[in-house]
């Protein structure tokens, strides 16, 4: 692992039941980190550039702050982001604003209502139409978590793991060089390593039936 990577720092399970020291002796505490060795982490909290509560008109598009890559895209529904119901990746990502590389994605989750629906949060997106790339983490209705991409307007997903979002949550994605994080409610669920895409800017997007899934509040950061 390089000097300052942090994927396994803060991601362990809490064994307090079973033991409270590392392997030389140091105090375990939490977040606890995987291995032998514990490392004092603190996990960072970010700077909000960019935020939309989408509290307006309901409208098929979110707004000209809002860059739409594909063909299918969010809309505005009762104040909240929304798929359309097309059964179709519907990724947008914000344009108003710049974003240092290390950066997140998070929203308030709304309903997650149908097997297959998923909110879907960019990172590190750039480019329209067969030059769209974006890192993705997928938050879905069945249950599991997803650590995917936007490969020119293709999909590709490299990890999964069984961890379940409802309804008032918060969903979180970062990226800090090549460790990318999946937090649920401020707790990091889920790490990996990745260097496909180095620069870009945050959104967020869904698969889903009309209503199926929704999100509320989102912040777009660096680090």
């Amino acid at each position: 692992m390089a000097s300052g990577d942090f994927v396994a720092a803060g991601a362990g399970t809490d064994l307090s039941g079973t033991f409270t020291q590392d392997i030389d002796g140091e105090a375990r505490s939490a977040p606890w980190s995987i291995g032998a060795d514990h490392i004092d982490y603190s996990i960072p909290t970010g700077t909000i550039i960019a935020s939309d509560n989408f509290n307006r008109t309901n409208s098929s598009t979110r707004g000209a702050n809002w860059t739409n890559p594909m063909v299918n895209y969010p809309q505005i529904i009762s104040n909240t982001a929304s798929g359309t119901g097309l059964n179709a990746d519907e990724p947008a990502y914000y344009n108003a604003a710049t974003f240092g590389n290390n950066q997140f994605s998070r929203v308030t989750v709304g309903s997650l209502t149908s097997g297959d629906a998923e909110i879907q949060l960019l990172l590190r997106a750039s480019g329209t139409g067969a030059s769209f790339n974006a890192y993705v983490a997928t938050v879905g209705a069945n249950g599991y978590i997803t650590f995917s991409r936007y490969v020119n307007a293709g999909w590709v997903m490299d990890a999964s793991s069984a961890v379940s979002f409802t309804a008032g949550d918060v969903a979180e994605f970062r990226v800090i060089g090549t460790t990318l994080q999946i937090l649920k409610n401020g707790s990091v669920v889920a790490s990996r390593t990745d260097t496909n895409y180095s620069s870009g800017k945050p959104g967020l997007g869904f698969w889903a039936d009309l209503s199926a899934a929704t999100a509320d509040n989102w912040e777009g950061g660096e680090f």
